[in-house]
């Protein structure tokens, strides 16, 4: 027998992320209550590669973080809920490594 050679040729449409967008970028948000935030990814020309509220971006996700728990939460959709302290912080995202795009929150 002889060796076996094949090539195989992968491509990916994904538009490389170049910077991250978060809306709104300040939020009041009284104590148990929530508010939906929302990011946008940019490509290298600031043209939108898609935006997030949960929804995947060509199968990146938005990866969402507080600054401070006890002031707010924020689920993998980008859904902040005050409490259970009321303060001042901040929440990030991150879309394919690129960020953080910034929301200060705050929590009366």
């Amino acid at each position: 027998l002889s060796p076996v050679a094949d090539t195989i040729l992968v491509t990916s449409d994904l538009v490389p992320i170049a910077r991250v967008t978060a809306s709104p970028l300040v939020v009041t948000i009284p104590l148990k209550s929530t508010q939906t935030l929302a990011a946008t990814a940019l490509d290298s020309a600031g043209n939108q590669v898609g935006t997030t509220g949960g929804n995947p971006l060509g199968g990146r996700a938005a990866v969402w973080t507080s600054a401070d728990t006890n002031v707010v939460t924020v689920d993998k959709a980008g859904v902040a809920t005050g409490g259970p302290q009321r303060g001042v912080t901040r929440i990030e995202v991150v879309i394919d490594g690129v960020g953080p795009a910034i929301v200060l929150v705050i929590v009366l």
